[in-house]
Protein backbone atom coordinates (compact mmCIF):
# COMPACT_ATOMS: atom_id res chain seq x y z
CA UNK A 1 0.00 0.00 0.00
CA UNK A 2 2.68 1.96 0.91
CA UNK A 3 4.62 1.48 -2.80
CA UNK A 4 0.92 2.64 -4.24
CA UNK A 5 0.87 5.77 -2.24
CA UNK A 6 4.74 7.13 -3.65
CA UNK A 7 3.81 5.67 -7.19
CA UNK A 8 0.41 7.61 -7.08
CA UNK A 9 2.05 10.75 -5.63
CA UNK A 10 4.83 10.43 -7.61
CA UNK A 11 2.68 10.79 -10.98
CA UNK A 12 0.25 13.46 -9.45
CA UNK A 13 3.79 15.22 -8.68
CA UNK A 14 4.53 15.18 -12.59
CA UNK A 15 1.08 15.51 -14.19
CA UNK A 16 0.26 18.65 -11.99
CA UNK A 17 3.89 20.72 -12.49
CA UNK A 18 2.93 21.02 -16.61
CA UNK A 19 0.25 22.27 -14.95
CA UNK A 20 -0.35 26.32 -14.32
CA UNK A 21 0.74 28.78 -16.56
CA UNK A 22 0.64 27.79 -20.08
CA UNK A 23 3.29 30.48 -21.21
CA UNK A 24 6.31 29.66 -22.90
CA UNK A 25 9.74 31.53 -23.48
CA UNK A 26 12.36 31.30 -25.69
CA UNK A 27 15.92 31.93 -25.02
CA UNK A 28 17.98 34.44 -26.09
CA UNK A 29 15.27 36.98 -26.76
CA UNK A 30 16.53 41.25 -26.40
CA UNK A 31 14.33 43.66 -25.77
CA UNK A 32 13.31 45.85 -28.58
CA UNK A 33 11.22 49.02 -29.00
CA UNK A 34 11.06 52.09 -30.84
CA UNK A 35 9.03 54.95 -32.74
CA UNK A 36 7.55 54.79 -36.00
CA UNK A 37 6.68 57.97 -38.02
CA UNK A 38 5.13 59.18 -41.18
CA UNK A 39 5.72 62.18 -42.70
CA UNK A 40 6.94 62.97 -39.42
CA UNK A 41 4.59 62.53 -37.43
CA UNK A 42 3.93 59.56 -35.08
CA UNK A 43 2.18 56.61 -36.65
CA UNK A 44 -0.82 55.26 -34.76
CA UNK A 45 -2.03 52.10 -34.61
CA UNK A 46 -0.23 50.14 -36.89
CA UNK A 47 0.86 46.59 -37.29
CA UNK A 48 4.74 46.20 -37.11
CA UNK A 49 6.59 42.80 -38.69
CA UNK A 50 10.05 42.07 -38.34
CA UNK A 51 10.87 39.32 -41.10
CA UNK A 52 14.68 37.80 -40.33
CA UNK A 53 16.92 36.98 -43.20
CA UNK A 54 17.74 34.10 -41.57
CA UNK A 55 15.15 31.50 -41.31
CA UNK A 56 16.89 30.12 -37.68
CA UNK A 57 15.01 33.23 -36.23
CA UNK A 58 11.45 33.55 -35.79
CA UNK A 59 9.45 36.87 -37.10
CA UNK A 60 8.26 38.99 -34.16
CA UNK A 61 5.74 41.84 -34.15
CA UNK A 62 4.66 44.77 -32.44
CA UNK A 63 1.68 47.64 -32.86
CA UNK A 64 1.97 51.13 -32.56
CA UNK A 65 -0.04 53.31 -30.00
CA UNK A 66 -1.77 56.89 -30.67
CA UNK A 67 2.45 58.43 -29.86
CA UNK A 68 3.52 55.86 -32.61
CA UNK A 69 5.53 53.67 -30.25
CA UNK A 70 5.52 49.93 -29.76
CA UNK A 71 7.52 47.04 -27.84
CA UNK A 72 8.57 44.02 -30.06
CA UNK A 73 7.02 40.83 -29.02
CA UNK A 74 7.86 37.54 -30.33
CA UNK A 75 5.71 34.78 -28.54
CA UNK A 76 4.33 36.84 -25.34
CA UNK A 77 3.79 40.49 -24.88
CA UNK A 78 7.09 42.64 -25.13
CA UNK A 79 9.17 39.57 -24.31
CA UNK A 80 11.41 40.83 -27.09
CA UNK A 81 13.23 39.57 -30.24
CA UNK A 82 16.25 37.23 -30.91
CA UNK A 83 19.15 39.56 -32.28
CA UNK A 84 19.63 40.04 -36.35
CA UNK A 85 18.78 41.21 -39.08
CA UNK A 86 15.40 41.83 -40.29
CA UNK A 87 13.36 43.29 -42.96
CA UNK A 88 10.27 45.48 -41.35
CA UNK A 89 7.19 45.72 -42.73
CA UNK A 90 4.26 48.64 -41.28
CA UNK A 91 0.74 48.35 -42.37
CA UNK A 92 -2.57 49.96 -41.50
CA UNK A 93 -5.55 49.25 -42.40
CA UNK A 94 -8.13 52.41 -42.52
CA UNK A 95 -12.09 50.36 -41.78
CA UNK A 96 -14.97 52.67 -43.72
CA UNK A 97 -18.49 51.78 -43.83
CA UNK A 98 -19.31 49.69 -47.31
CA UNK A 99 -22.82 51.37 -46.87
CA UNK A 100 -25.30 53.96 -46.45
CA UNK A 101 -28.63 54.42 -44.83
CA UNK A 102 -30.84 55.41 -47.99
CA UNK A 103 -33.40 57.94 -46.22
CA UNK A 104 -36.63 58.22 -48.12
CA UNK A 105 -40.35 60.48 -47.73
CA UNK A 106 -41.30 58.27 -50.18
CA UNK A 107 -44.95 56.72 -49.23
CA UNK A 108 -46.30 54.51 -51.83
CA UNK A 109 -50.31 54.59 -51.95
CA UNK A 110 -52.63 51.69 -52.32
CA UNK A 111 -55.40 51.80 -54.69
CA UNK A 112 -57.58 52.08 -52.73
CA UNK A 113 -55.77 54.84 -51.38
CA UNK A 114 -54.72 53.42 -47.82
CA UNK A 115 -50.48 54.65 -47.24
CA UNK A 116 -48.17 52.15 -46.62
CA UNK A 117 -44.30 53.11 -45.57
CA UNK A 118 -41.38 52.55 -48.34
CA UNK A 119 -40.14 49.15 -48.49
CA UNK A 120 -36.69 50.71 -49.16
CA UNK A 121 -36.71 53.48 -46.67
CA UNK A 122 -33.29 52.68 -44.82
CA UNK A 123 -32.02 50.18 -47.14
CA UNK A 124 -28.38 49.89 -46.77
CA UNK A 125 -26.67 50.81 -50.18
CA UNK A 126 -23.15 50.44 -51.69
CA UNK A 127 -21.20 53.63 -52.15
CA UNK A 128 -21.36 53.29 -55.79
CA UNK A 129 -25.90 53.49 -55.21
CA UNK A 130 -26.17 49.68 -55.65
CA UNK A 131 -28.11 48.14 -52.78
CA UNK A 132 -26.39 45.36 -50.33
CA UNK A 133 -28.52 42.02 -50.90
CA UNK A 134 -30.43 40.92 -47.73
CA UNK A 135 -28.11 39.26 -45.60
CA UNK A 136 -25.35 40.67 -47.13
CA UNK A 137 -21.99 40.66 -44.26
CA UNK A 138 -20.52 43.72 -46.29
CA UNK A 139 -20.16 46.31 -43.05
CA UNK A 140 -17.02 47.86 -43.68
CA UNK A 141 -14.30 48.00 -46.43
CA UNK A 142 -10.52 48.02 -45.26
CA UNK A 143 -8.19 49.78 -47.27
CA UNK A 144 -4.11 48.95 -46.75
CA UNK A 145 -3.10 52.62 -46.16
CA UNK A 146 1.04 52.57 -46.45
CA UNK A 147 1.29 51.31 -49.50
CA UNK A 148 5.33 50.15 -50.01
CA UNK A 149 5.76 49.75 -46.32
CA UNK A 150 2.97 47.08 -45.99
CA UNK A 151 5.17 44.02 -48.19
CA UNK A 152 8.74 42.62 -47.32
CA UNK A 153 10.01 43.26 -50.95
CA UNK A 154 8.75 46.59 -51.24
CA UNK A 155 9.45 48.52 -47.87
CA UNK A 156 13.34 49.01 -48.36
CA UNK A 157 12.69 49.29 -44.08
CA UNK A 158 15.73 47.07 -42.41
CA UNK A 159 16.77 46.85 -38.28
CA UNK A 160 19.76 44.99 -37.14
CA UNK A 161 18.96 44.09 -33.54
CA UNK A 162 22.65 43.76 -31.47
CA UNK A 163 23.21 41.48 -29.12
CA UNK A 164 22.24 43.45 -25.99
CA UNK A 165 18.35 45.03 -27.86
CA UNK A 166 17.67 48.03 -29.05
CA UNK A 167 14.85 50.19 -27.25
CA UNK A 168 15.33 53.02 -29.49
CA UNK A 169 14.62 52.22 -33.15
CA UNK A 170 13.10 54.59 -35.62
CA UNK A 171 11.30 53.69 -38.48
CA UNK A 172 10.70 56.47 -40.23
CA UNK A 173 8.00 56.42 -43.40
CA UNK A 174 7.32 58.48 -46.26
CA UNK A 175 4.50 58.98 -47.92
CA UNK A 176 2.93 61.64 -50.78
Amino acid sequence: MKTFTIITLFFVTITLSGCGSSSTNIAGLVPAAGTVTLNGQPLADAGITFVPTELSRRAAGAKTDAAGKFTVSTLNPSDGIAPGEYRVVISKQDEKPAATLRQTKTEIKTPSGKVLPDPHKNRRLFKDGKPIPAGSVAETVRTETLGKYAQADTSGLTVTIPPKGDKQLTLTLTLP
